[in-house]
């Protein structure tokens, strides 16, 4: 089962570095329907098929959640409010897995083999969450490191402007020195007699 964890987890970053292109417009509504058609399947669903029922739903969820980050920190607004939106947008993807979860219900099991399945499930979730908050912090340092570079290329590039104009200045008083020198009278030391 830990396996089965690890591949899902791989696939899903695999997935989300290699077809980041593929959802780089509005996010497909087909995805979101099956979501809500699978969630509605939910009710009839054993604890001990929780993988099988909720592992669709979090795939879909979690790429849905990761679309959304992409697409988020391309705005050129301020850190702080995008920062902010990010986070309520984690809030909201962490509330639907955990109603995904709860509508799991027990069925003609025994307690020990319930609490397993219901430890394992919990387990998933968790690792869907640690997934996609990770996938978070990477998008808000990237998006953070690649708005400093901005500023501080911008600031070169300001920098850069001013000493053109102040070596154009000196050049300008360069030649105004050389033409007031041209012109100054010189003075000959056998000349000056007292």
């Amino acid at each position: 089962m830990l396996n089965k964890i690890i591949t899902i987890c791989l696939s899903l970053i695999f997935i989300s570095t290699t077809m980041v292109s593929a959802f780089a417009y509005q996010f497909p509504s087909e995805l979101s329907n099956h979501a809500t058609a699978l969630e509605a399947s939910l009710k009839n669903a054993d604890v001990a098929q929780c993988m099988e029922r909720l592992g669709q739903i979090y795939d879909i969820k979690t790429i849905e959640f990761f679309k959304f980050l992409e697409t988020h920190f391309q705005s050129k607004s301020d850190n702080s409010a995008l920062i902010n939106v990010a986070v309520a947008k984690y809030d909201l993807y962490r509330k639907d897995l955990e109603i995904a979860f709860d509508k799991i219900q027990p069925q003609n099991e025994g307690i020990a083999s319930t609490y397993a399945s219901y430890i394992k499930c919990g387990k998933i979730k968790d690792t869907y969450l640690k997934l996609a908050k990770d996938q978070m912090l990477r998008s808000i340092k990237t998006n953070s490191v690649q708005k400093q570079s901005t500023v501080m290329v911008e600031k070169y590039k300001a920098l850069s402007d001013r000493l053109r104009k102040m070596n154009l200045a000196m050049a300008q008083m360069y030649g105004y020195f050389k033409t007031f020198d041209n012109k100054l009278p010189g003075f000959l030391n056998q000349c000056v007699q007292n």
